[in-house]
């Protein structure tokens, strides 16, 4: 999620009492809430063309955890959990929510948008699903963007 230009208070207020104390960072223990902004040189240069080049405030939640320790009925708890900060993000005015398409939980194929987007290509997401089923063959580690694909 971020904004285009200096985020206000009551965006920043969300990020802290809503993103950061609701995402289900004790439940998948390899998740982060990152908090950033661009600036000066960053903001004069050529932009990378990706959905999120218009933005200069951002912050990614990245849900992330080791399956195999947890049953079906916690990794519904982490997505419930992860669904409910994106569906309240989605309502802060102002604030552009899954801008580039690529942070969200792995079980929310209706919620995304599709590989050959978040990847720029069609090609480039086969590559990249081809290179995430030979290192993690039994989808061991399941974390955004590579497992919502297989």
């Amino acid at each position: 999620m971020g904004t285009t230009g200096i985020p206000d208070d009551r965006i920043l207020d969300f990020v802290c009492n809503t993103v950061v104390a609701q995402a289900p960072l004790n439940e998948a223990a390899f998740s982060l809430v990152e908090i950033r902004s661009l600036g000066g040189a960053a903001l004069s240069g050529t932009r990378i063309p990706t959905g999120n080049c218009h933005h200069t405030f951002f912050v990614d939640l990245i849900t992330q955890y080791d399956a195999k320790d947890k049953t079906g009925d916690e990794r519904q708890a982490i997505v419930d959990l992860t669904n409910l900060v994106v569906d309240q993000a989605r309502e802060v005015e102002g604030l552009a929510v899954d801008f580039s398409g690529t942070h969200s939980q792995p079980d929310d194929v209706d919620r995304s948008a599709s590989s050959s987007v978040i990847f720029g290509t069609e090609a480039m997401a086969q590559i990249v699903m081809t290179l995430k089923k030979r290192t993690d063959p039994n989808n061991r580690l399941r974390f955004h963007p590579f497992a919502k694909f297989l």
